[in-house]
């Protein structure tokens, strides 16, 4: 459900963002004798990477080993699986619809306190970029009362060292008697403000102010500034965050002054300086969004690196940037890979979904569903199911997704597809008991739930299923938004969707494959293959014909040219090597076996293919 993944995001992109400040922790710490800059670069690196977090599950494909999951989309085993039971279906039919029970309400106060606990993070993020929108507006308004510096001093020494740190932005000189220290801000059009005593300063003073204030621009220490207070609001509550911006800020200080140290001038006079504008200001003055040249918090540590010998002062090269940012790269691309399987990415259109999707819970507990009488319902095993969308030839646009996660208390099951005109969603969690054709729900575990929602060429029908006191689901069925009661017309389209879903995952291989097995052996397992849509699915099915029977050579060939109808290359390639290994391939079985693998575009999948059976190309 959107918010419970959201809060599964939130704590995965934490952790590994604490992860990524305990190793700059580390790494900072074993450089404290190099160069600032070099561990600024660190820093930098950590809280950058910690906002690339949440939005690389979105962008590149999915490790999921937090926890392991397993997913529908290779043959696999796991902990977890639907239990099936054989069920003799009498006159009473499948069990129907009862009032809802207490766990509804329980469900709806555990969806309710994972609401609260996003509401409460939105209200810290809305807080700190308040906070921020605020000093960006004071620093307006600064710039907007300040005036230009006229003194011939500061800006022939302001465009000598433009000149010579390369800085081609346009950049503004200002004095404001609203300032008692040097304040920088501004990304694409830096600007300098300037106290109004400063046009009285001495011009090594003068110098190495300007040097070091532009030192922040041609470093674009706004930007780090701003990802350091992005970083802060996106991650308030972890304090680990709060240690990687300020480390950063102080070591971004720390950079500039070297790069006073580096352009000439004495450590000594230098420090006196620092400290003379620091004593003579009367706290830190707000502007907490701009680069301030001295702030009281910061003097002492700065002055001792300063007047320390044995600390290296020097910058960084442009090569050595790069290669950290290499190494940061192959480290966080793997980070953020890995993936639960349940959390939704953490981008601004996830988070505005969790907000306003209601939890379909608090309706169910305010809906009471008359009883229906349950008559039963044979399954229905034929070509349409009603949930056929988009071109049978596989040109249509299509997505189909399934992944499940277990551990020993909690277990879920998420699937979803879309179809040109058409898409469902099933989400599901706790233990589920289904008939032995895997399309009638008997009974849930007292934590269970599930929530199929389908949309049919705008036919908009939702499902939710909840178990009632003894274990039988409960059902609230709405069709177009008008609650209706759930009847044999409801059973039917539970049925159709649970027969879809196998068509398009091959969820329930397991279960169904027996079954089409003793209704018509091959032909029947064939046949069906035939009505499938998904390649994944066609193979699976496939599959299990091969490695669980003994096919004569009629079947074989119709195995085989059922393979030309599958569109992806690694699902033919798996099925026609598994016919190699059963069976030699001679005669009209290998003809009609090259001429499907001649059919794969990949040039490695068809070569396995044809290598399988011995043949040369």
């Amino acid at each position: 459900m959107p918010t419970t993944n959201m809060l599964m995001s939130l704590f995965e992109s934490t952790l590994k963002s604490s992860a990524l400040v305990l190793l700059a922790i580390a790494v900072t710490s074993v450089l404290r004798r190099a160069p600032a800059a070099l561990r600024h670069l660190v820093w930098v690196m950590a809280i950058g990477a910690s906002l690339a977090i949440p939005l690389l599950p979105s962008i590149l494909p999915a490790w999921r080993v937090l926890p392991a999951v397993p997913t529908f989309a290779v043959e696999t085993h796991s902990n977890y699986s639907m239990i099936i039971e054989p069920v003799s279906m009498d006159e009473s039919g499948p069990v129907a619809p009862t009032r809802p029970s207490a766990t509804t309400a329980s469900k709806a106060a555990n969806l309710s306190w994972q609401a609260a606990a996003i509401l409460l993070w939105l209200l810290g993020v809305i807080c700190w970029a308040s906070y921020y929108a605020v000093g960006r507006f004071q620093l307006r308004r600064l710039a907007r009362r300040s005036s230009r510096m006229a003194s011939p001093c500061w800006t022939r020494e302001a465009e000598s060292i433009a000149a010579q740190m390369g800085i081609r932005r346009p950049m503004t000189l200002l004095c404001s008697s609203e300032t008692e220290i040097p304040l920088t801000f501004g990304i694409i059009r830096p600007k300098i403000v300037l106290p109004t005593d400063a046009a009285e300063w001495r011009e090594p003073r003068v110098r190495a102010v300007l040097q070091h204030e532009m030192a922040h621009i041609a470093r674009f220490d706004t930007l780090t500034l701003l990802l350091s207070h992005v970083a802060a609001a996106l991650y308030w509550f972890n304090p680990l965050m709060w240690i990687a911006a300020k480390s950063a800020h102080f070591e971004r200080e720390r950079s500039c002054d070297d790069q006073v140290l580096a352009a000439g001038s004495v450590p000594s006079e230098y420090a006196s300086d620092l400290l003379e504008m620091a004593t003579n200001t009367r706290g830190n003055q707000g502007y907490a969004v701009a680069l301030a040249m001295t702030r009281r918090s910061q003097i002492e540590g700065r002055l001792v690196a300063l007047l320390n010998p044995g600390l290296s002062h020097q910058g960084i090269s442009r090569s050595k940037t790069m290669l950290i940012m290499g190494v940061a790269a192959l480290l966080v691309l793997p980070l953020g890979a890995i993936s639960s399987g349940i959390a939704t990415p953490l981008t601004p259109p996830a988070i505005l979904r969790a907000m306003i999707t209601p939890p379909v819970l608090t309706r169910v507990a305010t809906k009471t569903v008359p009883r229906a009488k349950a008559t039963a319902v044979t399954p229905i095993e034929q070509r349409s199911t009603g949930f056929e969308c988009g071109k049978r030839d596989g040109s249509g646009s299509s997505h189909i997704s399934s992944h499940s996660d277990s551990d020993q208390d909690f277990h879920t099951w998420n699937v979803s597809w879309s179809i040109d005109g058409c898409s469902a969603t099933l989400n599901s969690q706790g233990e589920i008991t289904f008939d032995d054709a895997y399309t009638t729900i008997r009974k849930l575990s007292n934590d269970a739930f599930v929530e199929i929602n389908s949309n049919v060429n705008g036919d908009i029908r939702h499902l939710s299923i909840r178990p009632s006191q003894d274990g039988t689901p409960n059902y609230v069925w709405t069709v177009n938004g008008a609650v209706h009661d759930f009847d044999n017309t409801g059973f039917n389209w539970l049925t159709n969707f649970m027969v879809a879903l196998d068509r398009k995952t091959a969820a329930a291989v397991n279960q169904r494959f027996p079954r089409l097995m003793q209704e018509g052996g091959p032909q029947r397992v064939l046949e069906e293959v035939s009505y499938m849509e998904s390649d994944h699915a066609r193979g699976t099915y496939l599959l299990k014909l091969l490695r669980e029977t003994s096919l004569d050579d009629a079947v074989l060939l119709e195995v085989l040219r059922s393979v030309p109808h599958m569109k992806i290359d690694s699902e033919v390639s798996r099925v026609l090597i598994e016919v190699a290994r059963r069976r030699r391939i001679e005669g009209r079985l290998r003809d009609e076996y090259v001429m499907a693998a001649q059919g794969i575009r990949s040039e490695g999948e068809r070569t396995r293919a044809l290598r399988a059976i011995g043949y040369r190309q």
